[in-house]
């Protein structure tokens, strides 16, 4: 879709987002860098406000889901202005519309946000197998504290006809991944995930290692926690068919952050990847990632 520069966030004040990490008391990873650490810290801030947001995305037809996260000029063309900016995405599926529109700002810590529709079409990525399957397996996984074990990938994949396997656990709901007993068992030691956060480096895995940058986290419209709403997030890069149930990992610590599931388009063509947060499926399905 498009690469954020890495001084992306130098108009964000560092100091809120500092003071609104610690009041979360999040476990840091080690080499997290200045920018993620102000992205975080502001999608926390953003995340406070959820009542303004879906008070928006309720005069939004066709809306999806929104995201707070990094806007671009050259697919955001409402931005008006010639740098990214830090801001809401409200995803909508409605091609009747003649393109984005911009709402009105949000005010947060004294800095107004932009607020911008961006009209999507999600394309789940799974296919008809030309080689083991009609996706990719993520990684060895076990669930319900250790009462289930398999291969980790979407679930659209796991519910192909042609998927060479069975599931053994699903996520609930809206919650796109799957457990599934492929005939063979996998090795490695835990992995904690990190949770995805604007302007983050990761590799997916599309066949070879393939960078990309995470330009947008998912918002809850204040529904902590819940299959009803799945902790997706946007990656720079979008993958083929085939590519979805790939394994995203954490660019240089390399844990684990999601598993891949397909590409949003926006009407003038631009395509980003999207990724099912594993911090998630820690929390839905009591899942453990093996590397």
């Amino acid at each position: 879709m498009f690469d954020p520069p890495p001084n992306w966030h130098e108009g964000l004040p560092p100091g809120p987002a500092e003071e609104r990490l610690q009041r979360e008391e999040v476990e840091v990873w080690p080499d997290i860098s200045e920018a993620e650490r102000i992205g975080w810290g502001w999608s926390l801030l953003v995340s406070d406000r959820e009542e303004e947001i879906e008070d928006r995305a309720r005069a939004v037809p066709g809306f999806r889901w929104s995201e707070v996260g990094i806007l671009d000029p050259s697919v955001d063309p409402r931005l008006e202005v010639d740098d990214p900016r830090f801001g809401v995405v409200l995803n909508a599926e409605d091609f009747m519309a003649e393109g984005g529109e911009r709402l009105d700002g949000l005010v947060v810590d004294g800095i107004e946000l932009p607020v911008l529709v961006r009209n999507v079409r999600f394309e789940a990525q799974r296919a008809v197998p030309s080689r083991s399957g009609p996706g990719r397996l993520a990684c060895w996984a076990t669930s319900r504290n250790g009462a289930r074990e398999g291969w980790l990938t979407a679930l659209h994949v796991a519910n192909h006809s042609a998927f060479p396997g069975s599931v053994v656990d699903r996520g609930r709901v809206c919650i796109d991944a799957a457990l599934v007993d492929v005939g063979r068992i996998g090795a490695g030691a835990t992995r904690r995930s990190v949770p995805p956060t604007d302007g983050s480096a990761v590799e997916l895995d599309l066949g070879t290692p393939t960078p990309a940058t995470v330009i947008g986290v998912a918002t809850n419209l204040g529904i902590t926690r819940s299959s009803h709403f799945p902790l997706r997030f946007t990656l720079s890069v979008a993958g083929s068919p085939g590519d979805s149930g790939g394994l995203i990992l954490a660019d240089p610590c390399g844990e684990p952050m999601g598993i891949y599931l397909g590409a949003n388009e926006l009407r003038n063509g631009a395509r980003g990847g999207v990724g099912q947060a594993l911090t998630q499926l820690e929390y839905l399905m009591n899942l453990e990632a093996y590397l």
